[in-house]
């Protein structure tokens, strides 16, 4: 806010903020890059708080209203602070994602395996469950005892709601929701706040893949894998099923691009960037594709469209809507500030399941035709937005008050292994956050104290190749989705070679069958200069013939080796076995090896067969710890070009802290 943007005399507000935690405390400001940092905090600790405090409040009470009333604000809360502990349990699988993520988190809790005897336990406040249709199933009957838990104050988590549990789900919430799968699209916090989202900054919820929206600058897609499913707590668009890419005359319809219709729904403009938008090209589209159907899954009462249309292209007269077979349309007609939002008012509600857009005319002829984003709107009960309190600008994450307590729909995705490993720790700030704010009891995160530093090497010119396919990656499935730049994989710090406006080759990449022309069986010199206990491997592998165990004998064949040399003119060998050390880079079930672990999965974009992309974390423990290690080649050894192509993305090395 203009509050904190700057103080008086030399403009500074903080020093030092810390890095902005996980759990065990609540972030009241928030500062630095992407809002990464904390200047500002509560802890609680036992039946008091502390609150570390990095701004410069005290050098400025003399001069700066604002860090004045900050400090007389500070000092009334921790005058009237009253501890609340609610007592929490948790009834999915402590060894699901989701309950390794409620562990991590700190949350004081007990394990009651039946939603039904958690909820009816008088000693338990917060309660954590799975939405699966088996335990809504179970719930949906028990109602009144989940109404009683809620009457005293009681909130149910229920974390994961698809299609098959939603008609229990609505029966226990009183709302008759739509719902649909969570796409490439704009997540936010909602226009207005709630108390359960206090700590929490858009930049924790906005979410990034790895993948760059163009090769030359640093912006990313966002993740498509924040969520499992959104219900309808607004606008209703998204929830229609419309032509695919092929019917406006596509066909490289894909997410993340502006020939994928869906982008329509997206809640981005083509000021985010013009692949967030939907474009229509008349040498492409046939006559048709300027008139589509939205279909939902059941009658609908519609109030309302608002449609902002892209406006570098051409300029549509009128916009024609049908409901179901009503031959005559309402008729809206486009003025001359169509650039800018149109807001489309039935004159009455119309009742539909079928919706149909026309466009039958434009200013200039049919020339290219392009939706950043529509709106679509239905009649609600007047008690709607009293019952249904978004956490989010989509149905995501839902508040439904009940009682003194309430439900908390939550849908975050939790996975083993994250596309961009820098959203595992928002969701579970998230997810943290919302307990805190339900005041939950925390003992302490789960923290590794793993009493090694790590040094991410720079491989530079030695790169070689690069990780998208329009750039030579040798399979149209690639590693585009993988971050750059400095991230954390399996613990350890790897850097992934990136340099944003200028694309450079990110991974070394021997010659081998399908890899790109010209590349070496060795490359040689790759630079560490540094003494290590241990070399951390970030690599994959291309297989190329599966490898079948002769009798007697079931050590699998060395594709390649790192070759490590000292600064003393010796040297020492790293074999790399297929299936043990490193494995292929595409798995349905990412698994480790015998001495390797997978570092990072995620599923390929624009991909139905689930199928995902693979890097390995290899470890070499170094024989000579005390002697400086010079460089490090990576060759093929014997036949192994013939069973795979290995792909080098980091070296990382490690040496006990100090």
């Amino acid at each position: 806010t203009q509050d904190f943007f700057t103080w008086s005399n030399d403009h500074i507000v903080y020093r030092n903020p810390y890095a902005k935690a996980s759990h065990g405390s609540t972030s009241l400001v928030q500062c630095d890059q992407d809002l990464g940092c904390s200047a500002l905090d509560v802890c609680a600790v036992n039946n008091g708080f502390i609150m570390p405090c990095q701004l410069v409040i005290g050098e400025k009470l003399a001069s700066n209203v604002v860090a004045a009333t900050l400090f007389d604000n500070m000092l009334n809360y921790a005058a009237s602070y009253q501890p609340i502990h609610k007592r929490a349990a948790v009834t999915m699988s402590i060894d699901s994602p989701e309950g390794k993520l409620i562990h991590a988190s700190g949350l004081d809790y007990q394990t009651i395996p039946d939603v039904v005897d958690a909820i009816s336990n008088p000693k338990i406040d917060i309660v954590i469950s799975d939405a699966d249709a088996a335990t809504l199933a179970k719930l949906a009957p028990a109602k009144a005892k989940l109404q009683a838990f809620t009457a005293r104050g009681g909130y149910l988590m229920l974390w994961g709601l698809d299609e098959k549990g939603l008609a229990d789900f609505n029966t226990l919430v009183g709302v008759d929701h739509l719902i649909r799968p969570f796409e490439m699209e704009k997540v936010t916090l909602p226009a207005v706040g709630d108390p359960l989202l206090a700590g929490l900054t858009t930049s924790d919820v906005v979410m990034e893949s790895g993948e760059a929206i163009t090769a030359w600058a640093g912006d990313k897609f966002m993740a498509n894998d924040v969520f499992t499913s959104v219900v309808d707590v607004n606008d209703v668009a998204a929830f229609s099923a419309i032509p695919d890419g092929k019917y406006f005359g596509y066909t490289d319809s894909k997410p993340g691009w502006d020939h994928w219709p869906r982008n329509m729904f997206n809640g981005f403009v083509s000021t985010d960037s013009w692949k967030y938008a939907f474009t229509i090209v008349p040498k492409n589209a046939p006559t048709a594709a300027y008139k589509w159907t939205m279909t939902y899954p059941k009658e609908m009462e519609f109030t309302e469209m608002k449609i902002l249309f892209t406006g570098i292209f051409n300029q549509p007269n009128r916009v024609n809507l049908y409901f179901d077979t009503d031959p005559k349309p309402f008729t809206y007609l486009v003025g001359q500030n169509w650039k800018d939002l149109q807001t489309i008012t039935l004159d009455a509600p119309r009742k539909a399941k079928v919706v149909t857009l026309e466009f039958p005319d434009f200013a200039n002829g049919n020339g290219i035709f392009g939706i950043d984003n529509m709106w679509l709107y239905m009649k609600r009960p007047e008690d709607f937005e009293a019952r249904v309190k978004p956490l989010l600008n989509i149905g995501a994450l839902v508040k439904y008050p009940m009682g003194k307590g309430g439900v908390i729909l939550n849908n975050l995705r939790i996975q083993e292994h994250e596309g961009n490993p820098a959203n595992a720790k928002k969701k579970q700030n998230i997810v943290a956050t919302l307990l805190h704010n339900l005041n939950a009891t925390f003992t302490g995160g789960a923290e590794v104290a793993t009493g090694i530093d790590f040094t991410p090497l720079e491989m530079g010119m030695k790169c070689n190749a690069f990780l998208t396919h329009e750039k030579g990656w040798p399979d149209a499935r690639d590693f585009s989705m993988l971050p750059k730049g400095a991230l954390t994989l399996a613990g350890v710090t790897y850097n992934i070679r990136d340099f944003t406006t200028s694309p450079l080759p990110s991974c070394i990449m021997l010659g081998g069958k399908g890899a790109p022309a010209g590349l070496p069986n060795m490359v040689q010199a790759i630079p560490i200069s540094k003494k290590a206990e241990a070399l951390f491997f970030l690599h994959t592998a291309r297989l190329i013939k599966d490898w079948t165990p002769q009798a007697g004998d079931d050590t699998p064949p060395v594709v390649f080796k790192y070759v490590i040399h000292y600064a003393d003119g010796t040297s020492a060998e790293a074999p790399i076995h297929l299936g043990w050390d490193v494995d292929n880079w595409i798995s349905a079930s990412p698994q480790g090896g015998k001495d390797c672990s997978v570092a990072w999965a995620t599923v390929f974009a624009n991909d139905d067969s689930k199928q995902k992309a693979v890097a390995y974390q290899y470890i070499w423990a170094n024989p000579k710890p005390d002697v400086e290690i010079s460089t490090v080649d990576l060759v093929y050894v014997g036949n192994g070009a013939t069973y795979a192509t290995p792909v080098l993305l980091g070296i990382t090395a490690a040496t006990s802290a100090k």
